[in-house]
């Protein structure tokens, strides 16, 4: 009744254009809309109708979008990732004459022949040593014994990798040594559910690397039960799948998010934190995203590693917090989820005392000790998933 040209005027086309809730009343309308309508709550009806189907096809042109961003995303990060495992591909050389020579002797006092021994010098400098061999006259000798031989000739403490065959026999096999790692970790695990609830929300992961590296990993999905497990669940895997693999955790982060934001379906929320453990060298770097505070008591002395970093899936551009410190002998490395940490957050450093008078060595028990002390100060309730790793250091 007021024609096309009259519902366009500025002020009736602003209240039908925006609207904070999202549907537009009468009373969001200009009075003489009012007064003239003869129809004004189907006019109505129509209109929000109408404006329900253009934000439902904004939205899916946005989330194509935002989808098309995330792909591209993910293939610059393939890519560079991809990259980072060609720079770092450990240098083949053979042995010096002399080395060959010493092994070959030592090895017949064992009836040993080798043949075709090559030398990669990894990219942290460590040595790892491939041969093929075999036994004479039917014996069987062990990669260790061999691995002994090679030490004391080398100067350097070798292994056989976890990957080798572990006994030589009189076929030719591909054996691998290794230089065995100058710490070894200990680690301990403590969880509970959330009172109510029949799984836990949290996930966590300890891999060993081929880097002689400790990958620890915790998760905890928003929210509690079923749905937060399946969010934590996903992270950690996809993490141990790119680890495993080769990624760099920074590039297996930006990954994983950059799955998340591509699955409009849900809205799924997960913190990630990681603690990796250098063995040969003794340092740990730390990866945050959303992840409360990760204790280090390191040399008696108490250090909480956190910083501002949002969880998995928030958005596009997540970048997590890194951190890096020296470990020693006797050092503690403690991770846990914010159903443990806000039991402890009405003092300021009440945590890290706590930690530190802890009298306990065994890395499970001091997980123990902290999971039971959270509970006591919230009265025996268990309000939230609770987690706690910890990791102590010793010298291998």
């Amino acid at each position: 009744c007021s024609g096309q040209t009259a519902i366009c005027r500025p002020e009736k086309f602003k209240t039908l254009s925006v609207s904070p809730d999202g549907c537009i009343t009468l009373e969001q309308m200009p009075v003489e809309f009012a007064r003239e309508c003869i129809h004004c709550d189907r006019f109505l009806e129509e209109a929000n109708q109408n404006l329900y189907i253009a934000r439902n096809i904004i939205g899916y042109r946005n989330r194509v979008k935002q989808s098309r961003k995330a792909v591209a995303n993910q293939m610059k990060e393939i890519s560079a990732a991809v990259k980072n495992m060609l720079d770092s591909l450990p240098r083949m050389q053979r042995l010096s004459i002399e080395l060959e020579e010493a092994f070959e002797k030592e090895f017949r006092k064992k009836r040993v022949i080798c043949k075709n021994i090559y030398a990669y010098e990894k990219q942290d400098g460590q040595i790892e040593i491939i041969m093929n061999a075999r036994t004479v006259k039917g014996r069987l000798v062990t990669a260790t014994e061999l691995s002994k031989i090679m030490s004391n000739i080398m100067q350097k403490r070798l292994k056989p990798s976890d990957a080798s065959r572990k006994v030589i026999d009189t076929g030719f096999g591909e054996y691998i040594f290794v230089e065995e790692t100058k710490y070894k970790v200990l680690t301990g695990v403590a969880r509970l559910t959330k009172d109510g609830q029949s799984v836990s929300g949290d996930t966590f992961s300890m891999i060993n690397l081929p880097s002689g590296e400790l990958l620890m990993a915790l998760s905890d999905g928003m929210g509690s039960g079923t749905s937060a497990f399946d969010d934590s669940k996903n992270v950690i895997e996809l993490l141990e799948q790119m680890s495993e693999a080769g990624f760099s955790q920074t590039s297996a982060i930006r990954l994983i998010n950059s799955l998340y934001m591509s699955d409009q379906e849900f809205e799924n929320y997960a913190t990630l934190d990681i603690s990796l453990i250098n063995l040969y060298k003794g340092e740990c770097s730390f990866l945050k995203n959303g992840a409360v505070g990760t204790y280090v008591l390191n040399q008696g002395k108490m250090y909480c590693i956190e910083g501002q970093s949002l969880p998995m899936g928030v958005v596009s551009d997540a970048e997590p917090y890194i951190g890096k410190m020296s470990l020693y002998p006797g050092d503690y490395v403690i991770m846990m989820t914010d159903g443990v940490a806000d039991m402890f957050s009405q003092e300021r450093y009440n945590l890290e005392k706590f930690i530190k008078q802890i009298e306990i060595v065994n890395p499970g028990d001091m997980a123990q000790a902290i999971v039971d002390e959270a509970v006591s100060r919230n009265k025996g309730a268990v309000s939230d998933d609770m987690s706690v790793i910890v990791a102590g250091v010793w010298e291998n």
